[in-house]
This record gives C-alpha cells, sequence and structure tokens, in this order.
C-alpha cells in the first residue's frame, strides 16, 4: 500500500508539468492579447506602452523562458495580480478562500466514504435486487453526470421546487449541504464500486454478516475506498 501511494506521489509530479504546459499552450495559442485589446470601445494601448508592458510581464521572452519563469513563480506561490480584484494577489485570495476548499473537500470526501461504502455493502449482500439496482444506479448516474449539471439539478429541485437549502452562501451548515453532496456523488461511485468488489472478492460468491463485518473492519479495504473517493474528490475539487 506504502508503495503505491508512493508511485501516485511520483507520477503527480509530471502530470501536473503536462497540465500546466497544455495550458500554457493553449493560452498562448488564444488569438488576442490583453496588451491590445481590439474589442469595441475598448481604449487601445500604445506601442510604447505595449512594449513596457510586456518587458515588465517576460512576454518578450522565448516562449520556453516563458515557461520557466511560470512554473518558477508557481513554485513560489507567485501567481500575480488578480486581473478581477485589481489591488489584490492571486496568492491573498487562495490563502483567504483554501481553507474553505479544505472543508468542503474533507466533507464530500467523508460523504463518499461512508456512503459509498455502506452502498457497495448493500449492492452485495442484495445481489439482484431492489437494492443492488438502486446502488448500481447511483453509481452510473455519479461517474456519468457532470458535477456542474448536477449542482444546477439540486439547485433546482432543493432550493425552489422544495426549498429545503440556500442556493448560495457559507454562514450556516445548511449551506453546505448541495456543494457537499455535488461534490460527493462522483467519488461516491468508485467507492461504491470498490466495497463492492471487495465484499463479493471476500466472500468467494457467498456474502454473510461476517463477511461484511470483516470488510469493513479490514484496513486495506477502508483505505482502498477512501485513496479511491478521495482521488476522485481532487480531480472533481
Amino acid at each position: 500500500m506504502l508503495t503505491y501511494t508512493i508511485q501516485r506521489l511520483l507520477w503527480l509530479i509530471p502530470t501536473v508539468l503536462a497540465m500546466a504546459l497544455v495550458t500554457f499552450l493553449v493560452m498562448h495559442a488564444t488569438p488576442g492579447s490583453p496588451l491590445d485589446p481590439v474589442a469595441e470601445g475598448a481604449n487601445p494601448l500604445s506601442p510604447e506602452a505595449q512594449k513596457n508592458l510586456a518587458e515588465a510581464y517576460g512576454l518578450d521572452k522565448p516562449l520556453w523562458e516563458q515557461f520557466a519563469i511560470f512554473i518558477g513563480k508557481s513554485l513560489r506561490g507567485d501567481f500575480g495580480q488578480s486581473f478581477v480584484y485589481k489591488t489584490r494577489t492571486v496568492s491573498e485570495i487562495l490563502v483567504e478562500t483554501f481553507p474553505i476548499s479544505l472543508f468542503l473537500g474533507a466533507m464530500a470526501l467523508a460523504i463518499a466514504v461512508a456512503g459509498g461504502v455502506t452502498l457497495g455493502i448493500l449492492a452485495a449482500v442484495y445481489q439482484n435486487r431492489s437494492w443492488d439496482y438502486v446502488c448500481v444506479s447511483l453509481a452510473t448516474l455519479g461517474v456519468s453526470l457532470p458535477n456542474f449539471v448536477l449542482a444546477v439539478f439540486l439547485i433546482v429541485l432543493f432550493s425552489f421546487v422544495i426549498p429545503l437549502f440556500p442556493t448560495g452562501g457559507w454562514g450556516s451548515p445548511r449551506d453546505w449541504v448541495l456543494p457537499a453532496v455535488t461534490l460527493a456523488l462522483g467519488p461516491l461511485s468508485f467507492a461504491n464500486a470498490g466495497s463492492y468488489s471487495v465484499v463479493v472478492a471476500n466472500a468467494g460468491g457467498s456474502v454473510t454478516s461476517s463477511v461484511v463485518a470483516l470488510t469493513v473492519m479490514d484496513p486495506a479495504s477502508v483505505a482502498l475506498s477512501i485513496m479511491r473517493a478521495g482521488t476522485n474528490v481532487v480531480i472533481s475539487w
């Protein structure tokens, strides 16, 4: 388990670098430039002002050097000024909002693991019966439905049709329910499938209460469910 975790963490480095490179190249390939606004009603910058800004932001350097500067500053936590909040840096905004994102991710992970393990066990115990079909349907829905579609559906259903939760905010526990459930449904499906597989494998085709108890208390099966759910919470996040 430790070897697997280390391998996954090591693979994270080239994955993040590849994602950064693709994002960087796509942004450079996008038509237009922030230094030369051409939108209707915009105030075009003079050539001299464009040159000064390009030097200030390093946009006059070769592409590979721009990417190296971007990676170096990112590793130091320097993401520049915010285009929306002109007087604040991106790092300041991240420091302020990260605890909320971390709390939301932790809630989603808890829901995904608890719900996924429970549904996986129910599906294994009641194979080819109603609970099995319900769990499989939820798993299929969680895997196939994007978070942003699910979020809109839950807002319409539970904020307008059945007004149980607010549409936004973060001041009370009621505000946390919809975003946490939205973020948890996809990972819950993977934890569901993982628990189902572990139970059936441990049972050898015959699911009993002792097999279920051993599976729930088995550190390896619990760790597997948490790892799979946690990975997918991070991806969804």
